[in-house]
C-alpha cells in the first residue's frame, strides 16, 4: 500500500482478474455456440450471437490487458478504467457512498458527486443514474471486494480524511 507523506497508508484496489477471465471464457463459449448455430442451419441466430458475444470478448480482453483500479489518498480517489484515468475525485466533493442493486446484474457502489469536472457534462446518463439510484455517480467495478465492503471502505476513508485533514 502506498504511504502518504503524512505517514498514512491508503490502499490501491485492483479489478478482479478471476472475474474478468470468467467473463472472457463465457463470451468465448457463446461465440463458439454461435458457430455451431451457423453450422446447424440457424445463421441469423449464430451471427447475432457471434457479433454480440464477440464484442463482449473484446471488452473482457481489454479489461485483462488494461485492468482498472482505484487509488485512495487523504485528498480523494483516482479511478482508472479501461486504460483511462477519471478526473481526480476529491473527498469533499464526494458523499453518501452506498450500494445499489439493479434488478439484474451485480451490485455497484454509487455516490453523490457535488462538483463535476470540466470535461463532464451532466446529460441523459447522469439523469438516468440519478433517477434509478438517487445518486449521480457510480464506480465501474467493486475491485475484488463486495459492493458493501467497498462502500464502507470509501465512506470510512472519506470521513477519516475530512476529520483529520479537511
Amino acid at each position: 500500500m502506498p504511504t502518504h507523506p503524512r505517514g498514512d497508508t491508503y490502499p490501491t484496489l485492483s479489478s478482479s482478474r478471476r472475474r474478468t477471465l470468467g467473463l472472457a471464457g463465457g463470451a468465448s463459449a457463446f461465440v463458439g455456440l454461435g458457430g455451431v448455430a451457423i453450422a446447424t442451419d440457424h445463421p441469423l441466430v449464430g451471427w447475432l450471437n457471434i457479433i454480440f458475444f464477440g464484442a463482449c470478448l473484446v471488452v473482457a480482453l481489454l479489461l485483462l490487458v488494461l485492468p482498472g483500479d482505484v487509488a485512495l489518498s487523504p485528498e480523494g480517489m483516482r479511478v482508472r478504467h479501461l486504460g483511462r484515468d477519471w478526473p481526480f475525485l476529491a473527498w469533499d466533493n464526494c458523499s453518501d457512498f452506498t450500494v445499489w442493486e439493479p434488478p439484474a446484474g451485480r451490485a455497484l457502489v454509487v455516490f453523490t458527486y457535488s462538483r463535476p469536472p470540466l470535461r463532464w457534462k451532466p446529460g441523459m446518463a447522469v439523469r438516468g443514474t440519478k433517477s434509478l439510484t438517487g445518486r449521480n455517480a457510480a464506480l465501474p467495478d467493486t475491485y475484488s471486494l463486495s459492493a458493501e465492503d467497498l462502500a464502507t471502505l470509501l465512506e470510512g476513508a472519506r470521513s477519516a480524511s475530512l476529520r483529520e485533514y479537511g
